[in-house]
């Protein structure tokens, strides 16, 4: 910390402190914000703002044009998913459910622009593949605040319908990838 005083005719009149920090970057994923399941053929766009990412001030860190980036990697039950890439940069990566029921593991990690892993910022989840038998209930996600206007896209809001099991988990539903058709 630093501390810088002014005078006026040669007497300290105040003193201001201040610390100066050292730039923000990330040091750990703590949440991969997709559905727990998928059904066989689903699939879903991965994308960065996917992964919540904090830094080392523990503040959420914005991944985008951070120079940073997150690799995807299944490190187990490899066969039931295929992932197209593991580097996910600015362009999505697509992740595909086969047509095996099962479960799993995804670890998702930082790494510099330098291909270097950030120390620490692994994080796992598992995800499972289910049968459409195994779906019990639908529900659209919620919209928000909505505002009327016969002009603008931006107004718009899509509509994402997903499927739950019955123990409540969350299904990205087939041939939709998260959207649905139009």
């Amino acid at each position: 910390s630093s501390q810088v005083g002014y005078y006026y005719d040669g007497r300290l009149m105040n003193t201001v402190t201040f610390t100066v920090h050292e730039q923000e970057k990330p040091t750990s994923i703590t949440a991969f914000d997709i559905p727990g399941a998928f059904e066989t053929t689903a699939y879903r766009d991965i994308k960065l703002t996917d992964f919540t990412v904090r830094d080392q001030y523990n503040q959420t860190f914005s991944m985008d044009g951070s120079g940073y980036y997150v690799k995807l990697e299944i490190i187990s039950g490899g066969s039931l998913f295929n992932l197209a890439g593991a580097n996910i940069y600015s362009s999505p990566v697509r992740l595909t459910a086969l047509s095996t029921k099962g479960t799993a593991r995804f670890r998702a990690t930082v790494y510099t622009s330098s291909n270097v892993a950030v120390t620490s910022s692994e994080f796992q989840k598992d995800i499972q593949v289910v049968n459409s038998s195994d779906i019990t209930n639908y529900s659209f996600e919620n919209v928000g605040t909505m505002y009327a206007s016969n002009a603008d896209d931006e107004y718009a809001k899509t509509l994402v319908l997903n499927g739950r099991t019955s123990s409540g988990t969350t299904v990205q539903l087939a041939g939709s990838g998260g959207k649905p058709a139009t």
